[in-house]
């Protein structure tokens, strides 16, 4: 009986022990709860204050930026077309220009060391403008993708030699890009004080997609005679000049010439199969638009 009861009054025991160990257990979740809960608060309120900072550092540099910005970026046109010279407008604004002041404009190709000066024109208030004759072959950007059947595309000789292409293509391309990239800055005199802007690039590749839109040309193999042409613009009605006709033409290899025109535009695109006898030794798309420009492009089938 007695161990009975004392067993009993152990088993009261650790109930009640175990009842305060969870209300302490309880006590301290709550308390890491709170814990959390001001942490949270604090890493908020710490995010909040450094992000209040940043903005009132982000705007007093931008405040800053203007008031030092005296001269507004350089606004590009196009002008007339001169034998092999672009024609290209530029104007810009001096903020507090002082009548009588010359002002001068520097430029030059990245790929040059010197800059060539030019006098520029006041044509209203604060306004100035300069014309410059540049070497630009304003031309569409053809992009062409070729797909094959999958025994070809798996190819090792033919994956090699289209990276080869690809390859060339990019190298074309940076050519190209180069000729487009330009670095300019302002002089302005006023008496013996000469303030000069900063050196910054003037990227006029983007004369080009004023003029054509971009042309996308997909080549679907069907066997090594015979391939079918997709082609259009990407950008439809939005630049000046608007392609009407296109024409595929080139040289067997039996030495037979051939030209064929594709199928009218149907909404956005052109369309055309070719089945020659032999395979193309060298062919090349005839782009012709609506102000009569004509554009070829190699096309290596």
């Amino acid at each position: 009986m007695r161990k009975t009861n004392l067993g009993i009054v152990v088993l009261v025991i650790l109930l009640i022990s175990n009842v305060i160990i969870l209300q302490q257990i309880n006590g301290v979740k709550e308390d890491i709860q709170h814990l959390r809960g001001d942490i949270n608060s604090t890493r908020s309120w710490v995010q909040n204050s450094v992000n209040g900072v940043t903005n009132s550092v982000r705007n007093m540099v931008s405040d800053i930026e203007k008031e030092k910005r005296w001269i507004t970026p350089v606004e590009v046109s196009l002008g007339e077309k001169n034998r092999n010279k672009q024609e290209v407008n530029l104007s810009w604004q001096i903020k507090d220009y002082t009548q009588g002041s010359e002002v001068y404009f520097y430029y030059r190709n990245t790929n040059s060391d010197t800059f060539q000066k030019i006098s520029a024109k006041n044509i209203a208030g604060s306004t100035f403008a300069v014309d410059i004759e540049l070497a630009l072959d304003l031309k569409p950007e053809i992009r062409i993708n070729k797909e094959y059947p999958s025994e070809i595309s798996t190819n090792e000789k033919a994956i090699k030699a289209e990276r080869i292409k690809e390859e060339k293509f990019k190298e074309a391309k940076m050519r190209a890009l180069s000729s487009y990239s330009y670095e300019y800055y302002v002089e302005v005199h006023t008496g013996d004080n000469i303030r000069a802007s900063e050196q910054k690039r003037l990227n006029l590749e983007k004369l080009k997609y004023i003029e054509f839109s971009r042309v996308q040309v997909n080549i679907t193999y069907v066997d090594e005679a015979k391939y079918s042409f997709t082609v259009y613009e990407e950008m439809y009605g939005t630049s000046s000049n608007k392609l009407e006709k296109i024409f595929i033409k080139g040289i067997d290899s039996n030495g037979n010439s051939f030209k064929e025109q594709f199928a009218p535009r149907d909404k956005t695109v052109f369309t055309k199969t070719i089945d020659l006898g032999a395979s193309p030794q060298r062919a090349e798309l005839i782009l012709e638009y609506d102000t009569g420009k004509i554009i070829s492009e190699e096309v290596d089938l």
